[in-house]
């Protein structure tokens, strides 16, 4: 079958009724067992040999994690293996510090 990658967004109101966004990445892909699914952000952690699936060294999601909660957001996957995974992070919503528009 032929492989897809979706992003998107939507905004959410959280329990402290600040606003954030909700981001996902969504695949079609080969999935994660779900006993594995916290291990994919760990730094220099692989979940199969490096000649398999594209190689890599366990740096990309652990970097990102790193970068979503210095923002104080949140980062976790849903996955179902054999049919594909989707990545959620959230960062909470905050005021731009300038603004363009304004003269």
């Amino acid at each position: 079958s032929q492989k897809w990658v979706e992003v998107g967004y939507r905004e959410q109101e959280t329990e402290t009724h600040v606003p954030s966004l909700l981001f996902y990445v969504q695949d079609n892909g080969i999935g994660i067992q779900p006993e594995q699914c916290s291990k994919v952000f760990a730094l220099f952690r692989r979940l199969h040999p490096h000649d398999r699936y594209g190689g890599g060294f366990g740096v990309g999601l652990a970097v990102v994690n790193q970068i979503i909660n210095r923002h104080n957001g949140q980062i976790w996957v849903e996955s179902t293996p054999g049919t594909g995974s989707t990545f959620f992070f959230s960062i909470p919503s905050v005021e731009p510090l300038w603004n363009c528009d304004k003269t």
